[in-house]
């Protein structure tokens, strides 16, 4: 710690870096370890990832870290499922919009796309199972603090929606609708959007080597896969046909088990000792 009476911060910093043995200086700055509050209507009650931290996370303290800074570009977080509703009132605020990337399918503007019905509205059809892209991006970036809903575990990330679901039906999904949901992240982050992370809540059956191919390439250029374990209580390497991420190789592939509220495995929730990488809650 330097000192000299008389000489501000600034001024005493930017003379300690024009010396050739100092590797570099900053301030001796103030951070608080508080918390800060949580308004959102569904928050105490039901989000205990959020606020038990020996079971989840311990967002106020996160907030608190981080303070009012803002970054100067926010994280972009593809979800590859039954659609986004993007007027929703925890969500509107925090889509990704298309700038108008050329060779990207669907308009300048659009929020992502819909790889089921061809179009450039993800929005989600009706029945309660196609809600699950909506819950899926709640949780990752829903409107901390407007009084309502739920409040979401990453502060200033974007949700780019890519729907691979029809908006009738069960919901079942086709791998040549995620593969090309795939090729929208790369052309995204290959034309400089912030595309940090895929959330991929789905399983498919035996080792996808496509699917393998595309989380590798999509993680050269930075975007991590955080994939589902799978939700049929099986040792993944045992029952192949229960897991999305059955002998997946790239080292991008994040796989995701699921913890209930005591910080124990979900009973519904695959696992492997060497398969399966990181345990979140995922119970109620």
């Amino acid at each position: 710690l330097v000192e000299r009476a008389g000489a501000d911060a600034e001024t005493l910093v930017a003379e300690l870096e024009e010396l050739d043995f100092v590797v570099a200086a900053q301030p001796n700055f103030t951070l608080s370890v508080g918390s800060a509050s949580v308004n959102d209507a569904l928050y105490d009650d039901w989000q205990y990832a959020m606020t038990n931290g020996s079971a989840g996370i311990d967002l106020e303290a996160a907030l608190a870290a981080r303070g009012s800074a803002v970054p100067d570009e926010r994280n972009v977080v593809a979800v590859i499922d039954t659609g986004v509703d993007a007027s929703h009132p925890d969500l509107a605020d925090v889509m990704w919009h298309n700038p108008g990337i050329d060779g990207l399918p669907g308009a300048a503007g659009s929020c992502g796309y819909d790889f089921a019905c061809n179009d450039d509205d993800p929005m989600p059809g009706t029945s309660s199972g196609n809600s699950h892209g909506t819950h899926c991006a709640g949780i990752i970036a829903g409107a901390v603090n407007n009084g309502e809903g739920i409040a979401g575990a990453s502060a200033d990330t974007q949700i780019m929606a890519l729907k691979v679901t029809a908006d009738e039906g069960d919901e079942s999904l086709h791998v040549s609708s995620i593969v090309s949901s795939y090729a929208y992240v790369i052309g995204a982050a290959l034309a400089g959007e912030n595309v940090v992370a895929v959330n991929g809540s789905w399983v498919l059956s035996a080792y996808q080597p496509v699917l393998d191919y595309l989380v590798n390439q999509a993680g050269k250029l930075g975007v991590l896969s955080l994939l589902a374990a799978g939700n049929d209580d099986s040792d993944t390497a045992a029952d192949a046909a229960a897991s999305a991420t059955a002998g997946l190789q790239s080292p991008y592939a994040v796989v995701v088990a699921s913890t209930n509220e005591q910080n124990a495995l979900s009973t519904f929730s695959n696992y492997n000792a060497t398969e399966v990488d990181v345990a979140f809650p995922g119970s109620d």
